[in-house]
């Protein structure tokens, strides 16, 4: 059955539409019926139907819900990378042969060549950046003088990404970015293309709009200067693709381009309760850009959502845990849960607990690889050398980390007499202050030895100065805040707790690693998602836990600006509106050892009955005082000092006033 606006919205005369569909309103369903509709009772010819998703995913999944409810694969399905390289091919079947065409892979090892030509010093994590910033530049129709990277320098920018240029040029290959890119170029500068694909292509429907980028936009208006038989769907509230030239404002301004617009609005969720509808309103009406809508709820239970506070990470974890042990316990799927994070590297500690106890997972993201990650090595490097001072490999890595004034030629002349330092310092002449910093180092190295692992890497972090060079290097190498590297000593630091021999240490590294990687290609049927806000979006569960609701985390600390906090508004409203009936949002009061502030957004969607602490003290009228131990639903577990553990409704006893918090307890700070 069809509500009257989806009703609307399949059964409208051609000319442009534009669909804003919320979260859980039943989008994919309108699309099929629509394509359906123009066919038997608008008289359009299937060939004539282009339908753009935006994954592959996304692409099959719709067109085997129409083929299978309709039988009719005439219609063409596809994404803008599938129909755009296809058109390519019509035109320039040479050039834009398959085996010309570079995967990510060959992509990423052409640049690092590049890179290793122009630079002498290396600069971790530079491929990946560049990368990044290489494809939002071409995403947005940007020459490589007038874009700004945001992440590395621009002078270092320019002249790989120019050279990378010039090498697919003379080698005659293209990348999945230049689809978009010369497609757009294709359809601009050819009248012949442009007329060929609007006359095959007379109706278009497009899935997502809102996560549309410049060069995907300009090639569909050149598409429609024919006519404007355009439907598009798209929710401008869950725009979150930014950092791929996603930009919401082509559905808002999508009437300056198609004056005609009929515009319906899908405005109920059949997915969340009222309660969730409720608190996602609150948070998404303090974004300015968007179009002002309110969600109503087709579920009416009225569940509260949770917004707990734990003393620490550690107990967030362990909290959670324990919570779905419980909701286990009474009949749910694994697969009905959800855990949800603004970073990746976040799921870890719910990774190793679900290792530890035999959880089945499955994993959205790849998490980051802690044992193959450039600091880990760095501090490896440091270990190792402590120990057998002639690792020339080491203290090539090691040796400006930080900064010593070691040029290249010292350290290659170490390698190729397979000295150690101390040696090369015995037979060569070096300035005093050259060798200062290596009997320094060496004086650093012993002291290293007389230390456990966990130890070591403060020793490394604090007194060594490996910190003060990770700070340099986010900052000057780099053009980004450097605490996340800061986190990921820290985390080195927790998981090499206890531990004396170094060498121990990372065969448990390399261990967590493997069978990381082993459990995520079993791919569990019934198995807890661990998913980033980004992956989880179009995914739906009846338990879902939002953590780390700190500021900083959420809204991300790299973005500041009014759009870029907007964005994370949209980010969290996507993590919210995921979950059908259970929605617990977790904030530790301290993260990676530093005090953290609740999420400012925090502040926009909670009222003061659904915030909880757990290890609050508080005072009820008949049993006295206790401790907050868990929270289920309305229900508090409070460990009585007299009585012992009972649990109380919490939300009635607020409203009655019979209960009330001791002074001091019931802080966000």
């Amino acid at each position: 059955m069809l509500n009257e606006n989806q009703k609307l919205a399949v059964t409208s005369p051609n000319g442009p539409i534009m669909v804003v569909a919320g979260p859980g309103s039943g989008k994919t369903f309108v699309i099929v019926e629509r394509i359906n509709y123009m066919i038997n009772s608008l008289n359009i010819n299937p060939k004539n139907i282009l339908v753009i998703t935006f994954t592959k995913a996304a692409a099959t999944e719709m067109s085997s819900r129409f083929n299978k409810k309709y039988n009719n694969s005439q219609v063409t399905f596809g994404t803008f990378h599938s129909i755009f390289y296809k058109m390519l091919r019509t035109f320039d079947n040479i050039k834009y042969n398959l085996s010309n065409l570079l995967d990510e892979i060959e992509k990423k090892k052409i640049v690092e060549k590049i890179y290793k030509n122009q630079n002498s010093e290396k600069i971790e994590d530079f491929v990946e950046l560049f990368l990044s910033e290489y494809s939002l530049m071409k995403n947005v129709l940007v020459s490589i003088k007038k874009y700004n990277p945001s992440t590395i320098p621009k002078e270092i920018f320019e002249k790989i990404a120019i050279q990378y240029e010039n090498y697919k040029e003379n080698q005659n290959l293209f990348d999945f970015d230049d689809m978009l890119v010369e497609c757009y170029y294709l359809l601009k500068n050819s009248p012949e293309a442009r007329e060929y694909f609007s006359k095959i292509y007379t109706h278009i429907l497009v899935d997502e709009f809102q996560d549309i980028n410049i060069a995907q936009f300009e090639a569909l208006l050149l598409l429609k200067q024919q006519n404007d038989e355009i439907f598009v769907v798209g929710d401008d509230d869950q725009s979150i693709y930014a950092f791929r030239g996603a930009n919401p404002k082509f559905l808002l301004d999508f009437k300056k381009y198609f004056p005609r617009t009929q515009t319906i609005v899908l405005d109920v969720n059949y997915r969340s309760n009222m309660e969730i509808i409720k608190i996602s309103n609150n948070l998404i009406k303090h974004n300015n850009n968007r179009f002002n809508k309110v969600m109503k709820a087709n579920n009416t239970q009225k569940i509260l959502p949770k917004v707990i506070y734990c003393k620490d990470s550690n107990e967030q974890v362990k909290t959670i845990i324990n919570d779905i042990k419980l909701i286990k316990n009474k009949g749910a799927y694994f697969s009905d849960i959800a855990i949800i994070y603004r970073n990746n590297e976040e799921s870890r500690p719910y990774v190793e607990q679900f290792l530890n106890l035999n959880i089945p997972f499955k994993m959205r993201n790849n998490m980051s690889d802690l044992y193959n990650h450039w600091i880990t090595k760095d501090i490896l490097a440091y270990f190792k050398l402590a120990y057998d001072k002639s690792d020339v490999i080491s203290f090539k890595r090691i040796a400006n980390k930080p900064n010593r004034y070691i040029s290249k030629s010292i350290i290659e002349q170490i390698k190729k007499d397979n000295i150690s330092f101390l040696e090369f310092m015995k037979k060569n002449e070096l300035a005093d202050w050259q060798q200062e910093k290596l009997v320094k180092l060496d004086y650093n190295l012993n002291q290293l030895k007389n230390k456990n692992v966990a130890q070591g890497i403060e020793y490394i972090k604090k007194v060594i100065g490996y910190e003060e060079y990770l700070t340099t290097y986010a900052t000057v190498y780099l053009t980004v805040k450097p605490d996340s590297f800061y986190d990921i000593l820290e985390e080195l630091i927790h998981d090499a707790k206890d531990i004396d021999d170094y060498l121990q240490w990372e065969e448990n590294l390399k261990n967590f690693s493997d069978k990381v990687k082993e459990k995520q290609n079993q791919g569990f049927h019934d198995g807890i998602t661990l998913s980033t806000m980004h992956s989880a979006k179009g995914l739906e569960f009846e338990h879902v836990y939002i953590i780390n609701a700190v500021d900083e985390v959420i809204p991300n600390e790299q973005n500041s600006s009014r759009e870029q906090i907007e964005e994370e508004r949209r980010l969290l409203y996507v993590a919210l509106t995921r979950a059908k009936n259970h929605l617990s949002i977790y904030v530790p009061k301290i993260m990676s050892k530093k005090k953290v502030k609740p999420s400012p957004f925090l502040e926009e969607i909670e009222s003061e009955e659904i915030t909880i602490n757990i290890g609050d003290k508080i005072r009820h009228k008949r049993y006295g005082s206790g401790i907050i131990e868990n929270v289920k639903d309305n229900l508090a577990y409070v460990n009585f000092f007299s009585l012992g553990v009972r649990n109380i409704d919490y939300l009635f006893c607020l409203r009655k006033k019979l209960i009330k918090f001791e002074e001091g307890n019931h802080e966000k700070e």
